[in-house]
């Protein structure tokens, strides 16, 4: 995990994820929630009014471009100074609950996911 201050984590069970690969529907992600604008290339939250879904994010010239992990496609793309350029957070990490001890996860606040992006 690349966070600095571990009381900015918190996990998120994605509901309704489409991805071709990785990350997927039901898997448990770590996310650093002060984190809520681009801050380089990678895996973001993205809000998508309260049924957040994690996004490859990438910055080209002053846009951004969001794929689904593990697809070289871009979705859509947004300007990095547009509003709705907010993330719910950076993902940290995927929790493999199989390996993962649920007192662990009991200790980390789930994320709380606004309705809609933040303004």
């Amino acid at each position: 995990m690349a966070t600095e201050d571990p009381a900015t984590l918190s996990y998120h069970r994605l509901k309704n994820q489409m991805t071709a690969e990785g990350i997927k529907q039901g898997t448990v992600v770590l996310v650093d929630k002060a984190i809520n604008e681009f801050d380089g290339n990678g895996f973001y939250l993205y809000p998508d009014w309260g049924q957040p879904l994690v996004y490859e994010v990438r910055k080209k010239g002053n846009r951004l471009t969001f794929h689904y992990p593990g697809v070289n496609k871009v979705l859509w793309q947004l300007s990095a100074n547009h509003q709705n350029a907010r993330f719910s957070g950076r993902v940290e990490g995927v929790l493999d609950l199989a390996q993962q001890s649920r007192a662990s996860l009991q200790s980390m606040p789930a994320l709380d996911v606004p309705e809609l992006p933040i303004t």
